[in-house]
This record gives C-alpha cells, sequence and structure tokens, in this order.
C-alpha cells in the first residue's frame, strides 16, 4: 500500500544522513525542480514579457563588442575574453546542475536497494552519464511553463477593448492551462527518472510519465500540495531562524553606526550577509535533494501494482 509517510520519511532520512546529496543539491536547485509551482502567473501576464531572457535577447552585444574592437582593440579583446570565460562557467554549472539532478535520483535509488555508501565523484559522473536527455526533459519542462505563461497572459491584450471578455478568457485559460502545464510537469519528473533509473530513451520515458499520471493522477496532486505544505513550512522555519539570528547583528550595527567606524558597520553587514547566503545555501539544497529524492522513492512505489492515492482509501471505503 502507497504510504506518503513512508516515502517522504525515506526522502528525509536519505537527505540527512548522506549530507554529500547537499553537494548535488546545490547545484541541482539551480534549474530548480519545483517547475509545477513557477506556473502562477501575475494578472498582467509580467512574468511572460519582462522575463531576463527576453531582456538579453533584445540586447545588441555583438555590436557592442564591434564598437569596442573598433575604438580600442586591446580593450574589446579583453571583453571577449571575459565573455567567454563567463560563457564557460555557465555551461559547467549547466553541467553540474543536470548532472546532479540526475546523480541524486541514481544515489537515492541505491540507498533504496540498500547501498551504504556514495561518492561524490562517482554519482556525479554516473550522473553525466544521463546529462543529454536529463538536460532535454528539463528543457521541455522550462517550455511547457513558458507556454503556459504566454498562452494564459494572451488575454491581457484583449483587456483594453473587450475587458469583460478578457477577465472571462482570463479565468478560462488560467484554469485549462495551468492543470496542463501542471500535468506536463509532473510527467517531465517520472520521464527524468525512469530515463536515471531504467536507462529508456526520451520517447520512452515521456511515454512512462504519461501512463504513470494517467493512472495516479490523483496520487501525483497529493505528493505535489504535500510538498508544497513542506515548501511552506520549511520557508517559514528559515524566515525566524534568520531574524533570531540577525536580529543581534542587527542590534550591532546600529551601535556599530552610532560609536564605532564606518568600517566596523560594513564589516558587521558583510559578516550578516554571508551568514544568510550560506544558510540559504544549505538549507536548498538539502530541500532540494529532499524533493528530488521523494519523487525517485514515488516513481518506484508506483511500479508496484494497486497504489492508490490518500483520498481514494478514505472515500473507497465502504
Amino acid at each position: 500500500m502507497l504510504s506518503y509517510r513512508r516515502i517522504l520519511k525515506q526522502a528525509l532520512d536519505i537527505s540527512w544522513r548522506y549530507k554529500k546529496l547537499w553537494f548535488f543539491g546545490l547545484f541541482a536547485s539551480l534549474i530548480g525542480f519545483n517547475a509545477e509551482y513557477q506556473v502562477t502567473p501575475g494578472r498582467n501576464g509580467g512574468l511572460v514579457f519582462n522575463s531576463p531572457l527576453k531582456n538579453w535577447l533584445e540586447t545588441d552585444i555583438f555590436g557592442y563588442i564591434g564598437q569596442l574592437f573598433s575604438a580600442d582593440f586591446s580593450r574589446g579583446f579583453i571583453f571577449l575574453i571575459a565573455c567567454l570565460i563567463f560563457l564557460a562557467l555557465g555551461l559547467l554549472l549547466v553541467w553540474l546542475a543536470v548532472s546532479s539532478q540526475a546523480a541524486i535520483i541514481e544515489s537515492n535509488k541505491k540507498l533504496m536497494l540498500g547501498t551504504k555508501k556514495i561518492s561524490i565523484n562517482e554519482e556525479l559522473k554516473n550522473g553525466s552519464h544521463n546529462f543529454w536527455p536529463v538536460l532535454l526533459l528539463n528543457i521541455f519542462s522550462k517550455l511547457i511553463t513558458v507556454a503556459a505563461l504566454s498562452i494564459i497572459a494572451l488575454p491581457v491584450l484583449l483587456s483594453l477593448k473587450f475587458p469583460i471578455c478578457s477577465e472571462i478568457l482570463y479565468i478560462v485559460f488560467f484554469i485549462i492551462f495551468v492543470a496542463l502545464a501542471i500535468a506536463g510537469q509532473i510527467i517531465i519528473k517520472y520521464a527524468i527518472n525512469s530515463t536515471v533509473i531504467f536507462k529508456t530513451n526520451i520517447g520512452q520515458s515521456l511515454k512512462a510519465g504519461h501512463i504513470l499520471l494517467k493512472k495516479n493522477w490523483l496520487i501525483s496532486i497529493e505528493i505535489i500540495i504535500i510538498l508544497f505544505l513542506i515548501n511552506i513550512g520549511v520557508a517559514l522555519a528559515v524566515f525566524i531562524c534568520l531574524f533570531a539570528i540577525l536580529s543581534p547583528m542587527l542590534l550591532l550595527a546600529i551601535l556599530a553606526y552610532q560609536f564605532l567606524a564606518g568600517a566596523a558597520l560594513w564589516i558587521i553587514m558583510a559578516i550578516a550577509f554571508l551568514i544568510c547566503i550560506v544558510f540559504l545555501g544549505v538549507v536548498g539544497a538539502m530541500l532540494t535533494s529532499f524533493h528530488i529524492s521523494s519523487w525517485s522513492n514515488l516513481f518506484l512505489q508506483l511500479q508496484e501494482k494497486g497504489s492508490k492515492a490518500k483520498l481514494e482509501r478514505l472515500f473507497g471505503k465502504k
């Protein structure tokens, strides 16, 4: 019988006991494994039309480089080298993020089968073997989100001439395409697990994900809600912890501003900023590894026949 408590407890136990997974979680969090929570656009459609990607595409970076070369060859050359270095670092981060996501799933499978130790080098190597299919599936995930947000925002274009019609269309589009986008994200999650665990190709993985969602859609929705509530709880706990940690430092900063040199104030602010970054990084890394392990455990559990959703078990009783 399917047990959310067992699935989440196993994921939490793995994430807490095997802190090496936090290394993978830190990089996997860069691509985001909770895309289903991102399909919630604002009423003005700003998430679609004011994205950083759109702004970057509108920047004439090549024209700027050309102007630098024309004005000063050395400055243009240095700027070009800097751009190539940043591009290389960006590609490295993408490789680490995707490989880390696959590494967590691979490690979770091994630990569920009884393996006691994991190696960062070995798991990262295993994860990199799934780089291209997992990368493509993640790209599909982002495209689904962007497409859903774009379609939902279309009624905004009609708001000036047909405000009432725009409101109705917005509600209808929101309900339909948010549901479709969340379904697509769930399929991608199952497909990534199928790719890493069973070594299926992208087509087979997507088909397997679709079949799992079709048979277990209520279970999938329930786990999304549970993990969303856990996210809220973690966010609240993080806020309380940071408030408790930073409040004394805020008092010290005020005293430093009043009685000490300005350098002391900047030192205290730098320490506070560093504490925030480290704390949020650690929590984010663990939460990401927990989320990926939870979905991986659910995927493995759904391979067994007879799994029923909690609501189905409750209201299915005679």
